[in-house]
């Protein structure tokens, strides 16, 4: 199954992994935080990133390997496989970002500055710190 092919769920209700999430990560639903369960994307705030929506695409094809329940037991206790994971779904937002299909919507600084935002996001306590900033830009470029 590849991104095209999923159909994702949208919902401004918190998710019910959440309270875990929060209690590992201090994540915060006020932030504007999105987290995908399932086959759904929850968000405290619209969507109105395409290149987000390819990221959460990745997380609901890897959780339909197993299930939601399985991947983030995995994910919240293992910060290898979270930086597999969230790797994955990045790369898959930076690609959408370079696609020239889709260069129409920013420009090549924008890009540059949200792939930065990106290395940022992989590398803060959102994620466990499971990245220094500058090995996560590397990995992003």
């Amino acid at each position: 199954m590849n991104n095209e092919e999923i159909e994702i769920k949208y919902s401004d209700s918190i998710p019910p992994i959440y309270e875990a999430l929060n209690k590992y990560f201090g994540v915060q639903w006020k932030d504007g935080i999105c987290i995908t369960y399932g086959d759904t994307m929850y968000c405290s705030r619209p969507v109105t990133r395409p290149d987000l929506v390819e990221h959460e695409k990745v997380h609901v094809r890897q959780q339909a390997l197993t299930s939601p329940e399985e991947w983030y037991a995995k994910y919240i206790h293992n910060a290898e496989f979270r930086l597999d994971q969230e790797l994955e779904a990045y790369r898959a937002q930076v690609g959408w970002l370079k696609d020239p299909k889709n260069v129409k919507y920013t420009t090549r600084e924008m890009r540059r500055h949200l792939i930065e935002v990106l290395a940022e996001q992989l590398s803060s306590s959102v994620y466990g710190k499971i990245i220094i900033y500058k090995n996560a830009l590397a990995l992003l470029k």
